[in-house]
C-alpha cells in the first residue's frame, strides 16, 4: 500500500461530506503532520482535484472529480444495462427514477431519469 496515496484519498473523503477544511483541520482530523497534510493538499490542486477557497484559503473537492466520477459512471456496465429499464419506468410512471446502490452503509446515486413533472424531488 502507498502511504501518500491512502493520505490523500482520506483527505479527499474528509472534504466530501464538509464542503470544506483547512490545513491545520485536516490535520488534526486525521492525525497527520501539517507539513503532510500542506504538500498533499498541493498536490491535489496541480491535478485539480482539490482547489483552494478565494476566501479564507480552506480546500474543496476540485473540478476533476467530476470528470472522474462521470468516467468511473460510464464505465459501470450497470448504467448501460439499467438505462432501457429507467426510461420504461421514467415513461410508464412519469415520475423520476433513481439507480442508487448501497455501498456499506451510504445509498450512492448512479442515475437518474427525472420527471416531465413541475414538482420534483431532489435527493
Amino acid at each position: 500500500m502507498v502511504n501518500s496515496a491512502l493520505k490523500a484519498i482520506q483527505i479527499l473523503g474528509k472534504l466530501s461530506p464538509r464542503g470544506s477544511l483547512g490545513v491545520s483541520e485536516l490535520a488534526r482530523v486525521l492525525n497527520m503532520q501539517k507539513s503532510t497534510a500542506f504538500t498533499i493538499l498541493e498536490t491535489l490542486q496541480s491535478e485539480k482535484t482539490g482547489r483552494e477557497e478565494r476566501t479564507g484559503g480552506n480546500l474543496r473537492l476540485g473540478i476533476k472529480l467530476i470528470e472522474l466520477g462521470y468516467c468511473a459512471q460510464a464505465s459501470l456496465d450497470l448504467c448501460r444495462i439499467e438505462a432501457p429499464v429507467l426510461k420504461r419506468l421514467n415513461v410508464c410512471f412519469d415520475e423520476t427514477v433513481y439507480l442508487t446502490v448501497l455501498e456499506e452503509e451510504e445509498v450512492l446515486y448512479i442515475d437518474c431519469i427525472e420527471s416531465q413533472r413541475q414538482l420534483r424531488t431532489i435527493p
